[in-house]
């Protein structure tokens, strides 16, 4: 314990990193050894029991296949089934063999007998012969229902041709015998039951001799039965009862169907059996597998208690060692802390201890050097204070003395100030009286300028009126001429129509004398007088309306001229008024040039009186702005001053 007390913290702590890192690499080292044995023990498990799984797997599914495809093994699929059958058998045969070989517990065997193949074999063979039976079948089938067809028609031929009663009867029989007969042959040809097939056979026999012995009684009896209607007869009766007819051949069918059914269960049952026996196989190795499992398990629950062990030793010695060195620096600490707390209550008198440990040494004696060094530091400001003291109260008197000289100086800018602004207000309102009177000023040199303009226009229409006004009176003397020449037409038309009247009264006249035959004529010899009268009568009304317009007119005339004689007394009268507004518009124009001069000095005076008073009041504000600043420099000093004070009574305060 000695030899860890001497070590440096540094090296402690070394120490305790260099064991937990041992511990870490050798956790490290049994987990990879417990990895290795627990992948070896997988390995184990993934080849003698997933391998075998899967490849048991494989084999099953190609049995099930197999199963499939013998339960689907028909006249229609054999063909294609037959292709793939043996090589089913033949690959979970050597698979087997193999799975057997590898596996040194256990013994799985190929239960399938070695007829397994010859069934098939056969099996094939008969579904091959059955093709050819029923290819053969088809074909008697047609020509039995061909047969069938003649033979019907030759009985009703028969049976409406036959005159004699008896042979009649005869025909009745037999056609009833035939119809029994192909009645139990089409039973037959449409049943699948052995039994049913052979009974309609046995019947098909007896009722055949019957027709035979029928045929040939009644061949005896008419000429109408021939040979080659005997020998239809024979050939339908050989489909129910011969060998070769189609019932025999339809019964061959069926056995050989029952037979063929009877191999198929048979070969779908040794595959059964095979697949129980994978089944079985299987379900012993899925045993196995787990068993190995729950050894690995368990393995693996030993390897972690021995390495929770081993962390507990290690963590037990690591943390032994942290709470020792954690001991020997909370005895130097405190040491150091009462030092420390000794200064922070200006105490310097105490030294601090060295410990054994070399940090808390080396920290030691650095809180030793801060000590020495505030000691000396506050001797230093405790001699700075004093001359601090004196600069300030030296300062104090000056900043004093500066004071009084800028408020003296805010004086007398104030009374400088307001005279300015006093000046200004007059000089203002002197230029807002000369500002007005140059408005006034301006408004008149407009209302003359107006009136001169008006005066002038008024002068131009005058004479333009002048003007139309003599238009008028020529017109007027054009429109006298005009009437004077319409009244001489007017006489012309009355002179015409007193013609009209005067040559009306000779046709009246002269249509009074032609009598019935004039009649028309003195209408119109009426209408032209009455014509005559209205136009006399129109003209005598415009006769006295031209003569109404020419007295109008010359009352125009006689106006116009007195018209003409006011415009040119208005005219006399408007150039004395302009000779006069332009004399007036001179005078109003020397004053508005006169009192724009004023306006124009006023404002210069003006704005030099305002920048007078913003120079004075930036210098009023400069003034303030300085004595602000010596107040501020004498605030500054006392506060200089006092803390002059307080560090005298803080150095006071310490123990040195």
């Amino acid at each position: 314990m000695s030899i860890w007390h001497k070590m440096s913290i540094v090296g402690r702590f070394y120490f305790v990193t260099s064991l937990l890192l041992v511990v870490i690499t050798a956790i490290g080292g049994i987990g990879y050894w417990q990895s290795q044995k627990l992948t070896e023990q997988l390995d184990y498990i993934g080849k003698f029991s997933m391998d075998e799984l899967s490849r048991l797997s494989v084999v099953e599914t190609e049995l099930v296949d197999l199963e499939n495809d013998i339960a689907h093994f028909n006249n229609e699929t054999w063909k294609e089934i037959s292709e793939h059958v043996l090589v089913h058998v033949n690959f979970s045969k050597q698979e087997i063999a193999q799975i057997d070989n590898q596996h040194n517990g256990l013994s799985l065997q190929w239960v399938v007998p070695e007829s397994f193949e010859q069934d098939f074999q056969r099996l094939m063979n008969m579904m091959e012969m059955h093709g050819e039976l029923l290819s053969e079948q088809q074909k008697r089938i047609q020509n039995y229902r061909l047969l069938s067809s003649q033979v019907k028609r030759f009985i009703y031929t028969l049976s409406v041709t036959e005159k004699d009663m008896n042979s009649a009867m005869m025909v009745e029989n037999l056609s009833s015998r035939l119809d029994s007969l192909m009645f139990n042959t089409d039973k037959a040809l449409d049943s699948t039951n052995l039994e049913e097939v052979e009974t309609f056979f046995v019947k098909n026999k007896e009722v055949s001799n019957q027709i035979i012995a029928m045929v040939s009684e009644l061949a005896e009896r008419s000429n109408s039965v021939s040979k080659k209607n005997q020998k239809l007869i024979e050939s339908l009766l050989a489909h129910g009862t011969q060998d070769d007819g189609a019932v025999f051949n339809h019964l061959q069918m069926i056995k050989l169907s029952t037979e063929e059914k009877s191999i198929t269960q048979n070969l779908s049952f040794h595959v059964r059996e095979q697949i129980n026996a994978l089944e079985t196989f299987r379900d012993v190795l899925i045993v196995k597998a787990q068993n190995k499992v729950l050894e690995v398990k368990e393995q693996q629950s030993r390897y972690m208690l021995q390495l929770v062990a081993f962390i507990a030793a290690v963590g037990v010695l690591s943390l032994g060692l942290v709470i020792a060195t954690s001991r020997n620096i909370q005895a130097g600490l405190r040491a150091l802390r009462a030092v420390l707390n000794s200064m922070a209550n200006r105490d310097l008198t105490l030294q601090a201890s060295y410990s054994k440990s070399r940090e808390m040494a080396w920290l030691a004696k650095h809180v030793e050097s801060v000590r020495e060094l505030q000691c000396g530091l506050l001797g230093q400001l405790q001699q700075s204070s004093h001359t601090l003291n004196e600069v300030v109260e030296h300062n104090s008197v000056h900043a004093r003395q500066t004071e009084l000289a800028l408020k003296h100086q805010v004086e007398l800018t104030d009374e400088v100030a307001s005279l300015t602004e006093e000046m200004e207000g007059v000089i203002k309102h002197v230029a807002q009286q000369a500002k007005a009177t140059s408005d006034r000023m301006a408004l008149a040199v407009d209302e003359s300028q107006k009136g001169y303009e008006h005066i002038k226009l008024n002068d131009q229409c005058i004479a333009s009126t002048s003007m139309l006004l003599d238009q008028a009176v020529e017109t007027i003397d054009h429109l006298v001429k005009d009437a004077k020449q319409i009244e001489s037409a007017l006489a012309m038309i009355e002179e015409i129509a007193d013609q009209t009247n005067l040559l009306a009264l000779n046709a009246a006249i002269e249509a009074a004398r032609a009598g019935k035959h004039g009649r028309g004529f003195a209408v119109v010899a009426d209408e032209v007088r009455q014509l005559a009268t209205n136009t006399t009568q129109s003209t005598n009304g415009i006769l006295g309306n031209i003569q109404s317009l020419q007295q109008s007119v010359s009352q125009s005339v006689q106006l116009i001229q007195q018209c003409k004689s006011s415009m040119l007394e208005a005219t006399h009268s408007s150039q004395i008024s302009y000779d006069a507004v332009k004399e007036v518009k001179l005078c109003i124009d020397t004053a508005a040039e006169m009192s724009h001069a004023i306006s124009v000095a006023t404002s210069q005076q003006l704005t030099t009186s305002h920048v007078m008073v913003e120079k004075l009041t930036a210098i009023k504000i400069s003034a303030q702005n300085n004595t602000k600043s010596v107040e501020a420099l004498s605030d500054s000093i006392s506060e200089i001053k006092q803390v002059s004070s307080k560090q005298r009574a803080l150095v006071s305060d310490y123990v040195i």
